[in-house]
């Protein structure tokens, strides 16, 4: 067998076991619990958009994923020389 017969061997078998249409169509006779489970999910992530959540100021900036690393180095960056400044504690601990 040759390279290429393999290479076709495994693209046919990726997409007769795990194609979308493939995956509905062997879980439509299972369990009554898991289809809806998987239509809920679909709904889910047909809502979840980070621009919506960067609009409700639930998260302070949204980034390209090629941009991560630079962001990331960034903010650590700026954490390592930030200095805390605590209040002086008025009693300490009690013996008893």
């Amino acid at each position: 067998m040759t390279a290429e017969q393999l290479q076709e061997g495994f693209y046919w078998a990726n997409h007769q076991f795990y194609s979308l249409p493939s995956i509905w169509k062997r879980l439509s006779g299972t369990s009554q619990r898991l289809v809806p489970r998987l239509e809920m999910n679909r709904e889910f992530r047909k809502l979840i958009n980070p621009y919506i959540a960067a609009g409700g100021a639930f998260i302070d900036d949204v980034i390209d994923p090629r941009e991560t690393r630079p962001v990331i180095i960034r903010a650590l960056e700026m954490a390592h020389t930030k200095k805390v400044e605590r209040p002086w504690k008025k009693h300490g601990v009690m013996p008893v």
